[in-house]
């Protein structure tokens, strides 16, 4: 009898040290799971801060080109305006010497009637 409640108390202690024992490697399961998934996250954060570093420098290199873009079209328009200012100045020109051509050209016919 002795002998039967010194197995049973045994089989007791090892049940319980056996759930204690399931109880710590689920624990130590779902920590290693943990550990993986705050790796995984921390992984993701490195690389979306590179990727914001990288449209960062994008921005800035487009930024960059614009207002590069600006000042180029600023002098285009610069050269626009002269380039209209002398279209009109040489239109005046070209109408100036019509009306000259013109006046001589009546003048001649004229003396070349009045000579007839």
């Amino acid at each position: 009898m002795k002998k039967v409640l010194l197995i049973f108390t045994v089989f007791i202690i090892i049940s319980c040290t056996g759930d204690d024992n399931s109880k710590t490697t689920i624990q130590n399961e779902l920590e290693s799971e943990k550990d993986l998934i705050i790796d995984q996250i921390n992984k993701e954060l490195i690389l979306s801060e590179s990727n914001l570093d990288i449209l960062s420098k994008d921005l800035k290199a487009l930024q960059s080109k614009f207002d590069e873009s600006i000042i180029e079209n600023s002098i285009l328009s610069e050269q626009i305006d002269k380039l209209l200012e002398e279209k009109l100045l040489l239109e005046m020109s070209l109408k100036n010497l019509r009306t000259q051509y013109e006046q001589t050209q009546i003048e001649k016919s004229i003396e070349n009637k009045n000579i007839k």
